[in-house]
Order: structure tokens, then C-alpha cells, then sequence
């Protein structure tokens, strides 16, 4: 494969919609890609995927073929020369093959001690302490030692000027420029959805459930799942969860009182009958609970004995 392209179809492939709509179509490999099928993987519009398709097959980088009212994409020879398109189609390899790995045996004797793709493996800083009840745990920490190198190595590989999708640019290419291709390169590559894939191919069962039903779900857990492997996170990785933990009550504290001053802010205030044995009275509005210490007194001009 070629590892430069011309000028001519560097300006083809520049606009954002025209990449993310290879990349797919690439990434289809051999069977193609639908138009209804690319459309949600781009988040796309019907006929936004039509009118792109027809530009790029005028300029033979697709095929498309028509099977009654449906049509299947086809990536062509030509646009396999685009440098950006080739790493992209490398980071997303690399992204899917090496963020999971292989479980072997039944749901609760997952024999991950002599497992040789263990990312603890062949690491000199790195010593493993977990007994075979600890499963779960290493698991979890085998999953987040292994998602965050596999990002670290695709941030080198999307700044690399040799390597990744900043080859064989034009010497004019502002760095401005460079950025911004940088950032959709990525965003391309490790996208949430990517994220959340991965982390539900290292969970290979549900952990304690009798729901076979629940075994076939792509994105989800059962509630017994979740707090197994809450309490497993909580004791492999005990600084992070306090942390984490932290920030989720903190932010769930800080919307509460967003809320709460939006609706006191927007409220016309119904207060209380007040109370004239007393000089200083606190008021509460009937309709959103603001309260408010109204000082008597003052309020009807009675001056102080």
C-alpha cells in the first residue's frame, strides 16, 4: 500500500464529511457497507451519504451497487493511497485487537494467572498480587492498565509526523491546520462508543445471574453485575473510586443547587402570613421553599421602643 498520495486527491479527501464517510465504507472491508449502515456510524443524514457517495465514485475512490431500492458502498484501489484514511484504518486496528483479550473457561474460573496476554506480563515495573478469589479485580485493573496504554500509544501515533495522519503533508499545511486534523484522527479512532465496546467485551459474562436473556445485551449490565464490580474497582483501585466517587457527589450536589436557584429565581414568591409578635420573621414561599428573614419592623415603618 502506498504510503503518499497527489495533490489531486489530498483536495478530495480534505472535507471532514468525505473522511468520515471512507473511513467507513474502508473499514466495511470486502462486504461493503449499506447507505442506511454508514449513516448511522456517521451520524449522517440519508442524503448527505447520497450526494458525498456520487462525488467520491465520480472520482473512482467508491462503487456502489444497487440491489432494488438498496445500495452497498465499495471502497476502490485509488483511495487506498490517502495517508490519512491508511492510519486511521491502523488506529482503529490497533484499537480494537489490542484493547481485548481472550477469556478462557467458565464465567467464575477465568484462569487469568497463566494467561500470557496479561499486560502485566514481560513488565519490569509492574509485580501482580492477585490470588485467584481476586479475579474480578485484576479483571478490572488488567482492562484500565490496558485501555490507558493502548490510548497512550494512539496519542504518539497521532502526532507522529511519520508514521501517522500528519504524513506526507504539503510543507504549506499551517499548524493550525495540523491540529485540527490531529483531533479528528483521533476522535475517529477512539470514539465513546469504542470505549464502552471494549470495556463490555472484557466483561464476558453477567456475574451472578441466572438471565440468559441478559448474556446477549451489547452495551448493558444487570444491577447484581454492576455492584459486583463496583465493590471489585473499589478494592483493586481504591484512590481512583475515592476520587471518582467524589466528583459524582460533588456534581450531583451542584445540580441540585442549580436547580434550586433556577426555580427560586423563576418563582413569583407566595410568602407566609407573617408572624407580628416577633421583630424579625422568617418568610417560606409556598411555591418553592426560598426563605427569607424579613425584618418587621422596618417592613412597616415601627420604629424601635
Amino acid at each position: 500500500m502506498q504510503n503518499s498520495m497527489d495533490s489531486q486527491s489530498d483536495k478530495r479527501f480534505k472535507p471532514e464529511t468525505e473522511r468520515r464517510i471512507l473511513f467507513q465504507i474502508l473499514r466495511a472491508g470486502k462486504n461493503g457497507i449499506s447507505a442506511s449502515d454508514c449513516a448511522k456510524k456517521t451520524s449522517l443524514s440519508l442524503d448527505t451519504i447520497s450526494n458525498v457517495a456520487k462525488k467520491l465514485e465520480h472520482h473512482s475512490l467508491i462503487k456502489r451497487k444497487k440491489h432494488g431500492r438498496w445500495v452497498t458502498y465499495f471502497i476502490r484501489y485509488p483511495a487506498l493511497n490517502d495517508v490519512y484514511l491508511f492510519s486511521m484504518l491502523l488506529g482503529s486496528k490497533i484499537f480494537e485487537k489490542c484493547i481485548r483479550f481472550k477469556v478462557t473457561g467458565s464465567s467464575q474460573r477465568v484462569d487469568f494467572l497463566n494467561n500470557t496476554t496479561s499486560p502485566f506480563n514481560h513488565s519490569p515495573y509492574i509485580e501482580a498480587k492477585f490470588t485467584r478469589k481476586d479475579w474480578i479485580e485484576r479483571l478490572l485493573v488488567e482492562h484500565s492498565f490496558r485501555l490507558g496504554a493502548v490510548i497512550t500509544f494512539l496519542s504518539f501515533l497521532a502526532m507522529d509526523t511519520k508514521n501517522g495522519p500528519l504524513q506526507s503533508l504539503d510543507s504549506g499545511v499551517s499548524q493550525a491546520e495540523k491540529d485540527i486534523i490531529v483531533k479528528q484522527w483521533f476522535e475517529e479512532v477512539v470514539t465513546p462508543t469504542n470505549l464502552l465496546w471494549a470495556f463490555r467485551q472484557s466483561i464476558p459474562y453477567q456475574p451472578d445471574s441466572t438471565d440468559n436473556s441478559i448474556h446477549q445485551a451489547k452495551y448493558s449490565l444487570n444491577e447484581i453485575a454492576i455492584a459486583q464490580l463496583t465493590r471489585a474497582f473499589s478494592r483493586a483501585l481504591p484512590s481512583v473510586y475515592a476520587e471518582l466517587e467524589t466528583i459524582q457527589k460533588d456534581h450531583v450536589a451542584t445540580v441540585r443547587d442549580m436547580k434550586t436557584e433556577i426555580r427560586e429565581r423563576q418563582c413569583r414568591h407566595d410568602f407566609n402570613v407573617p408572624d407580628f409578635r416577633n421583630s424579625r420573621k422568617r418568610e417560606t414561599c409556598k411555591i418553592c421553599g426560598y426563605e427569607r428573614i424579613t425584618d418587621l419592623q422596618r417592613k412597616l415603618g415601627i420604629r424601635p421602643s
